[in-house]
Parts: C-alpha cells; structure tokens; sequence
C-alpha cells in the first residue's frame, strides 16, 4: 500500500540547467512500509516479538505498529475484519517491541501450542501495511535444579548418595535429578562426571550413551549437546542449532547455555547458574571425595520435533 505526496519544485538556476522542463512539479513517492525484520523470545507464558522501525515512523501520519497471532499462519490475508479478530495489542504500539501474554480473545498463551506472529505499520486513516515476516514459536515450561539441594547434579561417584543423573518429563515440563543407577536409566536424560585431566578441574555433561558408568544399563539414552555460549543472549537464542553440529559430551561452564536434544527428539535449553568446584562429600563407609556440582535453568519445548526455544 503507498501513500504518494507530491512536492512542487520552482524550477530555475542549477534546476533548470540540469534539464528541468516547462512542467516542474516533480513527484517523491514515499512508501507507506512494513516493520523491519520480526525476531522472538518465548517465555513460560509470553512471546516478547521485536521488529526493524518502518521507514513511514517518522511521519505525521504514523500511528504505531499492531501485533497479531494466530495458530495457523495469516500474514498473507491483508483482510481488515479478519486480522481485527487476532490482535495481539488493544492500541497501536510505538515501540519496537511488544510482550504478547493474551489471544486475541483474551485466553492465556498455552504451553505446548505453535503460534504464528507478525507486525504491520498503522496509519492515522487506520490502514495498514503489509505485513512483517510471520515467526512462529511456543511458549514453554521454565524450571531449575537450584531450589532443592537433593536436585543438584555432582560428578559421578558411586560411592556417594549424590545424584549426577537428570531427565525431564516432556508432558509437563518438569526436571527431576536421580541417581545414576540402572534402575532409572529409561528417566536419565544427562549424566555428569569429572573432565579427565582437566587443569581447571572441570566437569562435562554427557549423554548417558557414552556414560562409561552407564555401561550394561538396558536403557542408555542417546542426547546431544552444544555450547550457545554465554550470557543473557546465549539464553535468550530462539533457534536451536543443526543437530548435525552436536556432540554427545560438553564441558559445562559457568554461565553458559547448553542447548540439548533428548533422544525422544524434545529440545531443552538449560544454563548453567552456578559450577561449584572441589566440594568435600561423604563417601559410604567413610571418607570423603571432591566433587563438583552444578544448579542450572533450563526451558522444555512440549512439543516433539519442534526446532524452538
């Protein structure tokens, strides 16, 4: 959709050398345009969506920007009446950014379900533009190991009653720690042991198939890993990687975000809080041992196959 304005130009002096003619209103077409690139974050129970400005914001006749939702994609019905009916915001939005919390009609944003956004400029006539580009993603199911003592993961020793094994029900989203036995090996997702000649004493978190203290369990779940870095963003990465690019043991770090494909094809993103070194355990029938532990977040995708955070 364009708006046209069109500037009366006196023709004369250096204009009408360089060929101005006897009709000198020339026309400056300015796009009434779309919002720049759209990018998400999901949250337990909201989708943060945040675009590129318009090059219409600056005008008078700018109004803001709408948000609209779907659980199917509809960026490409430019319908007035039915975009009306999945408006994410009650009045234009002048920022870049939105926090969506709500359906159109007002439910909550549910776990587990696939919704579509995208963004359009507003007009002082109340048009719109054509639409951003449509993302989808899902909001999911956040929790942590930190709360609880007894769910802490330690290196693994069999000697103590540390739990260095930790699995995550994909119907609810729910973490739990266990003890790296074989009678939970079908509930371990991840397994934590000592790095072998580590010079920084570190600790890896490894899937349970290459456990070599899972050897001989009937169940050794295949997971994968890989290392999005540090800090908020690292965490707030809305794309998993390519599977292709992942491992079956990393080294966990300090404040880094681990993302993790369980072997029945769920995605979680987990970041470590917390990587205590060196702490004296009791050991059965005496002693001690020098363990390390580590509390983490972390977020489920409910939705099997589903490439989101």
């Amino acid at each position: 959709m364009k708006f046209v304005q069109r500037f009366v130009i006196a023709c004369s002096g250096v204009l009408a050398a360089a060929g101005c003619g006897e009709d000198s209103t020339t026309s400056i077409v300015r796009t009434f345009g779309p919002p720049g690139v759209a990018s998400l974050v999901a949250g337990a129970n909201t989708v943060r969506i945040s675009w590129g400005p318009s090059g219409f914001e600056g005008a008078g006749d700018f109004r803001g920007y709408n948000v609209y939702l779907d659980v199917a994609p509809v960026a490409g019905n430019d319908d007035p009446a039915f975009l009306s009916t999945r408006l994410a915001n009650t009045s234009p939005v002048l920022a870049n950014t939105f926090t969506v919390s709500s359906t159109a009609g007002g439910g909550s944003l549910q776990q587990g379900t696939r919704y579509y956004f995208h963004v359009r400029t507003v007009h002082a006539n109340g048009s719109l533009s054509t639409a951003s580009n449509e993302l989808d993603t899902s909001p999911r199911p956040e929790g942590n190991n930190g709360s609880d003592p007894s769910q802490l993961m330690y290196d693994y020793d069999s000697l103590t009653p540390t739990k260095s094994g930790y699995g995550w029900n994909v119907s609810t989203g729910q973490g739990v720690a266990y003890s790296t036995v074989a009678s939970n090996d079908a509930l371990i997702d991840i397994t934590m042991a000592e790095e072998a000649n580590s010079p920084d004493d570190g600790s890896l978190m490894l899937s349970p198939s290459v456990a070599a203290f899972t050897a001989g369990w009937t169940q050794r779940n295949r997971t994968l890993f890989k290392d999005l870095g540090a800090g908020e963003a690292a965490w707030e990465t809305p794309i998993p990687p390519d599977p292709a690019t992942m491992l079956e043991s990393v080294k966990l770090l300090e404040d880094h975000t681990y993302a993790i494909l369980t072997y029945d094809l769920h995605w979680v993103k987990l970041r470590v809080t917390q990587l205590m070194k060196n702490v004296d355990v009791q050991r059965t029938g005496g002693g001690t041992v020098r363990l390390n532990y580590a509390r983490f977040t972390f977020a489920v995708q409910l939705i099997q196959g589903y490439a989101r955070f």
